[in-house]
């Protein structure tokens, strides 16, 4: 495969981009179909609409072409219950073509964060929100005529989580539910959400993506889950908790979340050119690496990495924000997740590394600040 180079007005991190450019394959980029203009509209994500809501298009790249991180690429939404559709969701600042880095189909889109799905205050975000879920503020539904719903038999993810970080939630039934839709209580909200799950494994296990508040200081939460169909039966709840590690906060935070036991870094370039990573984990500036995950493919509770500078430390300028696959351990693909909150914005980004190579970083995104 022939790679292009991006050209950054950076020296460092112009070369932190230059390795990619070699003769040998480059993993995909995480792609980035949100950003303000690929919001989705009532606290749904990935193309699905809340409960009479609209969904923006959040999806995987469609019609408009291949995506590339700051490109743009028509995404094909999928309406709600009873709301429409919104086509091509602009990516952050780019324009339609083909991929500059990897020249790869990205999988799925950028997700802005908070209940409401647009740009929430840190401070104001809530404790835990489901990524593509519809947040309702009332009390919680009860069982109703549960009998006529599967029932929940195991609920399993990760054994940790961080502040700030995602996780999967996966729920098996005792049989099929189409769709596959469900309420999520927590103990750190008020209120539930509901949400389509996805099965992307195709082996009848649902996923629900969990987003940890930044703020969040419980030493664990309790989440409970039930399904539910379109005729108001809701079934029997069960639970289950996450410890939470707790990970840096500040003027910029940015975490990397996954779900397998690998050995993924993140890798961010602060204005300057310094590189912030577990092997250079200060900067001068104040940036700090606090959280590490898998090495050397142990067996590790906690598949997350934090990097974060505290308040009133961060510089200004451009920011890149590298993954690199050091080792998949057998267990590629490696689905990831980066989520990046400045100042009163927050947005996550979503990319899988597919394949068996090792050593190349791949540019989730850049910003200003």
């Amino acid at each position: 495969m022939t790679l292009k180079c991006l050209s950054l007005n950076a020296g460092l991190l112009s070369l932190a981009v230059a390795w990619a450019c070699g003769s040998d394959p480059a993993p995909p980029p995480a792609t980035a179909s949100g950003g303000s203009a690929g919001a989705v509209e009532a606290g749904a994500a990935f193309g699905e609409g809340g409960l009479g809501g609209e969904a923006a298009a959040a999806g995987a790249a469609g019609a408009g072409g291949t995506t590339q991180t700051g490109a743009a690429g028509a995404s094909a939404g999928h309406a709600g219950d009873s709301g429409p559709t919104h086509a091509g969701a602009s990516a952050a600042g780019g324009s339609a073509g083909d991929s500059s880095y990897g020249g790869s189909q990205g999988q799925a889109g950028s997700t802005e964060l908070g209940a409401g799905g647009g740009n929430t205050p840190n401070d104001t975000a809530p404790a835990l929100s489901v990524l593509g879920g519809v947040y309702i503020s009332d009390a919680p539904p009860n069982p109703f005529n549960a009998k006529a719903l599967p029932k929940v038999i195991q609920l399993f993810g990760a054994a940790h989580a961080t502040n700030g970080g995602t996780t999967i939630l996966r729920v098996q039934l005792s049989a099929p539910l189409d769709p596959p839709r469900f309420v999520l209580l927590a103990d750190v909200i008020d209120g539930y959400f509901t949400v389509t799950a996805r099965d992307l494994d195709h082996d009848g296990i649902y996923e629900i993506e969990l987003q940890v508040g930044t703020q969040i200081t419980q030493p664990s939460v309790r989440v409970r889950v039930a399904p539910i169909d379109a005729l108001g039966n809701v079934g029997n709840f069960e639970g289950v908790s996450y410890p939470i590690t707790p990970s840096g906060v500040g003027d910029v935070k940015i975490t990397l979340s996954y779900e397998r036991t690998a050995d993924l870094d993140l890798i961010v370039i602060e204005p300057g050119d310094f590189e912030i990573s577990y092997q250079s984990p200060l900067s001068p500036s104040g940036g700090r690496f606090d959280l590490d995950s898998t090495s050397g493919c142990n067996q590790s509770a906690l598949f997350s990495e934090n990097i974060y500078w505290p308040t009133g430390s961060a510089p200004s300028g451009s920011y890149g924000v590298f993954v690199k696959k050091y080792d998949d351990c057998g267990n590629a693909p490696i689905d990831y997740t980066v989520t990046i909150f400045q100042g009163t914005e927050a947005q996550s980004f979503h990319g899988v590394f597919p394949w068996d190579d090792e050593g190349f970083p791949v540019l989730v995104t850049t910003f200003d600040r």
